[in-house]
Order: C-alpha cells, then sequence, then structure tokens
C-alpha cells in the first residue's frame, strides 16, 4: 500500500501501522501546540509581572552594562527593551553582542544561556524586571566606584 503525506510518499504494511502513524502524528501536533501555548503563556506573565522603576532624575552611572542577545531568544528583547527604558534616566552605556555565530563567546565565561548581562565583570543570567535590572546596574555602580 503507498501513501501520501505531505507530498512524501510513505509505504505502508498495513492499515494497523497506518493507524500507528497516524497516531503519532496526532500526538506530535498536540505536543507541538501545547508547548506553543506554553512559551505564549510565559512571555505574558514576563510581560505582566514587570514592576517599573520610578527614578525622579537622571542617574549617572559609569557603568558599561554588555548584553548578550541571541534573535531565536524569546526574553532577548524584553531585557534590551527594559534596559533601553532605564538607560533613558541612568545615561549608561549599553553594548549588544549577538551570539548567534559567536557561542564561544558564552562558553568562555562560563554560561550556557541567554539573556546575558554584564557589568564590570559582574553577571546577571536570566530574565529581569525593570527594578531588578535597577538594582543590579546601581549595585555594580557603587561596586566599581
Amino acid at each position: 500500500m503507498l501513501l501520501i503525506v505531505n507530498g512524501f510518499e510513505c509505504i505502508i504494511g498495513s492499515v494497523s501501522s497506518f493507524k500507528l502513524f497516524r497516531h503519532a502524528a496526532e500526538i506530535a501536533i498536540a505536543l507541538g501546540a501545547f508547548l506553543i501555548a506554553w512559551i505564549l503563556i510565559q512571555i505574558y506573565w514576563i510581560h505582566a509581572l514587570d514592576v517599573p522603576v520610578e527614578v525622579n532624575s537622571k542617574t549617572k552611572t559609569s557603568s558599561i552594562v554588555t548584553l548578550y542577545i541571541a534573535n531565536v531568544c524569546p526574553f532577548c528583547p524584553i531585557v534590551r527593551n527594559r534596559l533601553v527604558e532605564l538607560q533613558k534616566n541612568m545615561e549608561f552605556i549599553l553594548n549588544e553582542i549577538d551570539i548567534i555565530f559567536k557561542p564561544k563567546i558564552l562558553k568562555e565565561k562560563g554560561f550556557s544561556s541567554v539573556p546575558l548581562i554584564e557589568i564590570s565583570g559582574e553577571y546577571w543570567n536570566a530574565n529581569a524586571t525593570s527594578s531588578e535590572l535597577y538594582s543590579f546596574i546601581t549595585k555594580n555602580d557603587q561596586i566599581g566606584a
């Protein structure tokens, strides 16, 4: 028996093996849909849980903030946007390094995931709220001073 699925020809021996194939495909589709929904829920919660920082005056820091990102990372644009918003009030220097073609950069630092934020040899390796980023930047500015 010859079966054409999405342009591919598959030879199946009996109807029972076709049923197994069909069930496996249905499970794979359901699992993929579940994973996409799970990622979207996590991204929603990350946006919903952000605690904005209210800085009354411009805080001048001497920090150079290096953000390591990858274009396939769903959290990197969120952290980048939060750092850009903080940069408007804090006047720090923000460097972005896309590691998608340079993964050795992270491995040399002992990390394997992004977003990674580096300030004066200190690292933050996770998503962060605006207030957590503000605390991290000011803490490292005080240490470096």
